[in-house]
């Protein structure tokens, strides 16, 4: 890529004079001054008209501007001393191939028009009637009207989205507090070995028992863990190990308050599976003199025997799936609860009158998740401070309960949605279950929310976020993953069938899900 080459560029109606200047003297008003008295001394009538500074870019460079990636956007063209817009008339893939080729981002994937990407650029089309072979090497060399002739009106920006492959990304090793240690540190850290020393400990006669998360270091010295990323599932490991029951509720307590006198927590323990029998098997950091902790609260366990399950409905997930379009007047409610991509309020931002009429391409289907435990699946919030949705008409108790991804075949995630706008209720239960849990669609009245065991809820494709927006990818293959309670929030006795993985077919008119499995959320791209 070329360097920017800074120009002072002064000129008058005989004239234009071009001089180098350091890029940091360039638009310095003072400099300009001096330059302006220097050359009016100097020159006899010398009248300057104007002075502006510019980048070295070149009659024909193209760049595109507006889009999610660097690879996508509208397309804007540069003539003599700026950049400006290409019109959309008979703008085809042959015309996009030539952009991405000039680009250096291989063949288009997708041509877009009429400003497809929101663009509130005031400049001016500078090409129409754009003609390519799709041979051409830049965008100029193809048969256009001429620079500046068009007959086109607002929004018919030309788009494109290119194939250049974006670096892979590859899940990172566990470092949940981005420790600002060296990776040698780190290794050494999670080589320490410790036991569990923890004993019960009560809040008060009427308050549940909840036992600290305690342990000993092989040289003798005891402390807490942190909070910050003890979950559900090393809830289940913790009360598996001291045999007092199959997992439970984690909270967060004072040190002071759990028998050890140190100021920090000297663990860190987290990612566990649910399924090893020694918190020691997860993964861990060890710090005999403290540990980095986003507060300083220890974790405590409320260990229980009785405990929910969930389990969503392959069947329902794959048969249930296709394709729609919908215009973002109809997506308020969703744009409300930021169910859609960023570059969709990027739009909205760039055309706050002229939005409403868009359209994104809605990969929709059904999810319908059973209780198969032996408890209520309760809300993470209390009733108190759950949140009245009036667009939706109905209280949400989570901020997220299910989460949707749309990964490639080079396991990048090109697509994201989750399930805000929901409330947790029985909707069909087995033989013999009563239904106990019902939304209220009343402000005054909050209702119950919960999933008991042996019951659904039932969450169809035609409902609001029930869907991930799949507008800005190109049809193909990809793997589709989604999962409930995706950040073990929610106790539960096990989190190996809470998400499912299946082979998507993007056909562009309609999806395909196939071959979905059940897989731990840890295991997700």
């Amino acid at each position: 890529m070329k360097k920017p080459h800074w120009l002072c560029v002064l000129s008058n109606n005989f004239i234009m004079t071009k001089v180098n200047f350091d890029e940091n003297l360039c638009c310095n008003k003072s400099f300009i001054n001096a330059i302006i008295i220097a050359i009016v001394t100097n020159v006899v009538n010398f009248f300057i008209l104007n002075v502006l500074c510019s980048t070295t870019n070149y009659d024909g460079d193209i760049k595109l501007v507006d889009g999610p990636n660097e690879q996508t956007g509208t397309v804007l063209v540069y003539r003599t001393y700026g950049w400006g817009k290409v019109c959309d008339d008979h703008w085809t893939m042959n015309e996009a191939n030539v952009v991405c080729r000039q680009l250096g981002m291989g063949q288009a994937l997708e041509v877009h028009r009429r400003n497809r990407f929101g663009s509130s650029s005031q400049a001016n089309y500078l090409m129409d009637e754009v003609h390519c072979t799709g041979s051409e090497k830049r965008l100029t060399d193809c048969r256009f009207d001429g620079w500046g002739k068009h007959d086109c009106r607002l929004n018919e920006e030309a788009g494109v989205k290119c194939a250049q492959k974006a670096v892979i990304i590859n899940k990172p090793s566990w470092n949940p507090l981005r420790l600002n240690l060296s990776q040698l540190e780190l290794e050494q850290m999670s080589k320490v070995d410790f036991k569990v020393i923890s004993q019960q400990y009560n809040f008060s006669k009427h308050s549940p028992t909840f036992i600290p998360v305690l342990i000993e270091t092989e040289n003798g010295t005891k402390g807490t863990v942190c909070s910050d990323h003890f979950h559900s599932t090393e809830a289940i490991v913790f009360c598996h190990q001291l045999n007092v029951g199959h997992g439970g509720r984690v909270i967060s307590m004072p040190i002071k308050q759990t028998g050890i006198n140190t100021t920090n927590s000297i663990a860190i323990i987290g990612y566990c599976y649910g399924n090893e029998t020694s918190l020691r098997q997860c993964k861990s950091y060890i710090d005999y003199n403290g540990i980095q902790c986003q507060t300083q609260l220890a974790a405590a366990v409320e260990c229980t025997d009785n405990l929910p399950d969930l389990l969503p409905d392959r069947y329902s997930l794959e048969t249930s799936t296709y394709i729609q379009k919908m215009s973002l007047w109809l997506l308020e409610c969703a744009l409300e609860e930021n169910c859609l991509p960023d570059i969709v309020y990027r739009i909205i931002d760039n055309n706050p009158y002229n939005y409403t009429w868009m359209t994104r391409t809605l990969m929709r289907f059904s999810s319908i998740i059973e209780n198969v435990g032996n408890e209520v699946f309760r809300p993470l919030e209390d009733p108190d401070n759950w949140e009245w949705h009036a667009c939706h008409m109905h209280y949400h108790s989570m901020k997220v309960f299910s989460r949707y991804e749309v990964v490639d075949t080079e396991k990048r995630l090109v697509a994201v949605g989750h399930k805000s706008s929901f409330c947790l209720e029985d909707n069909l239960c087995k033989s013999g279950g009563v239904p106990k849990f019902r939304c209220s669609n009343v402000v005054d009245s909050k209702g119950t929310q919960g999933i008991s065991p042996g019951c659904r809820d039932m969450y169809l494709h035609d409902y609001d976020c029930q869907w991930v927006d799949i507008t800005d990818i190109a049809p193909g293959q990809y793997i589709f993953q989604v999962s409930f309670n995706p950040d073990f929030l929610v106790p539960e006795s096990n989190f190996f069938n809470n998400a499912l993985t299946c082979q998507m077919t993007h056909l562009g008119y309609t999806a395909v899900l196939r071959q979905c499995r059940f897989i731990h959320i840890n295991d997700l791209f």
